[in-house]
């Protein structure tokens, strides 16, 4: 009888203990909401303090920053729940928490990124799982969507292409790179073909491996600032028809960066030697070109566009078969490069890359890159540092060298200019 009395006082000690806690946790809360002043603001001016704050964080901290607020206290907890505005962003890489903050956002982020071509397999097909989750059961919407960046396998892709199956009126940064987990070679390395939305207001696109149908979605380059197109990895070659390329360019006259690598086009030849353009490409906004393709497409495709406000230039190309007679005859205009990249440039730098195959070289807002067969690497680099003096103005004094394995004597022994000028001798720096 007494052990049964004492059990039901401990019960009730329990219940009347637990009943003051939870007074003394409302206590507290209060008291807290009385003493911060963030707390006694409205709901909708905390919610815009909030998204000032998470819209700062980069993508690392925004995927585990949120945490920290989200536990602050109960008011906060239940305004972040319910503030479908704060949830923007998802980053699958991290798959539970993108399945977290989808759900906060009700299915409308304004930003989805899809780093997957380096994750773990297990990671992976629980990313994959929730977008087909999503896809099936959830509803997205992507009517707030203004970014997608995608890398990974073609699979993969598979399991969020259904997206471009619907309305994305605010996309403008789009990014797709197909490429296996080490970055190398597709397998099967020929691209995929994407159909895209009528209605995205684009003006960043990227894509690596990926081919649009070209003359019928030009108008998604209407408003282009940056173009970027690569299909380094694909076996055969994607071949771009010139008239194709001419209407994606036309078609983009607010460019201001433009990017192809292995844009493979034709380059009309007659007799063995390469025609003359059909007509000058007017690029009136493109500040920074990069190519990167053999010395004749470069040269064809440098010949054809017309550059008035060019600031910065980047060449990459591989020379197998005589070395000397390419880079004389088959890597530039005959006009030469426009003056306007040689508006002020005091020095130029010569490297030799760590494969010691490859050459650097910077003049001015010139970045030129060269490869060659491991075999020819010191003709290689003897034919360059005979041809690339032509190129660089009286302006540049200073010559820097890095990692070269050359002497200062051996560099003089090549002739600065083609053309007899008086002018002060380089500068040799040594880094």
């Amino acid at each position: 009888m007494t052990h049964s009395i004492d059990d039901e006082l401990s019960r009730t000690t329990e219940r009347e203990v637990t009943a003051v806690l939870i007074h003394l946790k409302k206590l507290l809360r209060i008291r807290n909401r009385l003493r911060s002043p963030l707390l006694q603001l409205p709901t909708e001016t905390i919610i815009r303090v909030l998204s000032f704050v998470m819209a700062g964080l980069d993508s690392y901290f925004y995927t585990t920053f949120w945490k920290s607020i989200y536990g602050t206290c109960h008011r906060i907890h239940d305004i972040m729940c319910g503030a479908t505005e704060l949830w923007w962003r998802v980053d699958l890489t991290r798959p539970r928490t993108a399945h977290f903050i989808l759900m906060r956002s009700k299915g409308n982020p304004r930003i989805i990124v899809s780093y997957l071509h380096s994750m773990p397999e297990g990671r992976l097909a629980i990313a994959e799982t929730i977008l087909d989750h999503w896809r099936d059961k959830q509803g997205f919407r992507g009517l707030h969507l203004h970014t997608l960046e995608f890398l990974g396998l073609p699979p993969s892709f598979n399991h969020l292409s259904w997206i471009f199956k619907q309305s994305l009126p605010r996309v403008r940064h789009l990014k797709i790179h197909l490429t296996d987990s080490d970055g190398g070679l597709l397998s099967p390395s020929n691209p995929m073909g994407l159909e895209l939305p009528v209605d995205m207001p684009l003006q960043v696109l990227d894509l690596r491996n990926v081919t649009l149908s070209w003359p019928s979605q030009s108008h998604l380059f209407n408003g282009l600032c940056e173009l970027h197109l690569d299909f380094k990895d694909c076996d055969p070659t994607v071949f771009i028809l010139e008239d194709e390329l001419f209407g994606i360019l036309d078609a983009s006259p607010r460019l201001e960066h433009l990017s192809l690598v292995w844009v493979g086009h034709e380059v009309p030849e007659k007799n063995g030697q390469p025609l003359p353009p059909k007509r000058i490409l007017q690029l009136p906004n493109l500040a920074s070109l990069m190519l990167d393709n053999n010395p004749m497409v470069i040269k064809y495709t440098l010949a054809y566009m017309g550059l008035p406000v060019i600031t910065s230039l980047s060449i990459h190309t591989f020379v197998s078969l005589d070395i000397a007679r390419t880079l004389k005859n088959r890597l530039f205009p005959e006009e030469g490069l426009p003056a306007r990249l040689f508006l002020n440039p005091p020095i130029f730098t010569f490297s030799i890359g760590e494969l010691d195959n490859t050459v650097e070289i910077d003049i001015g807002s010139i970045h030129l890159q060269f490869g060659f067969p491991r075999a020819q690497s010191e003709n290689g680099r003897e034919a360059v540092m005979t041809f690339i003096p032509s190129l660089v103005p009286a302006s540049v004094t200073t010559l820097e060298l890095e990692c070269t394995q050359l002497t200062e004597r051996a560099l003089m022994t090549y002739p600065r200019y083609r053309a007899p000028r008086v002018c002060s001798p380089w500068k040799f720096q040594t880094r």
